[in-house]
């Protein structure tokens, strides 16, 4: 990438509601974890 030309931010404030209703085994949800972009925490601290 040489330039970015456009950028384009967005934060919502609804109410969301959710309910666990049974679980499931880790290797189900596993392929889909890389698509939690609100959680940073993946990164890593810096040094």
């Amino acid at each position: 990438m040489r330039k970015l030309r456009y950028m384009e931010f967005a934060e919502r404030s609804s109410k969301q509601h959710g309910e666990i209703i049974t679980t499931v085994p880790g290797e189900w949800v596993r392929p889909f974890v890389h698509q939690r972009y609100d959680d940073l925490s993946v990164i890593g601290a810096a040094d």
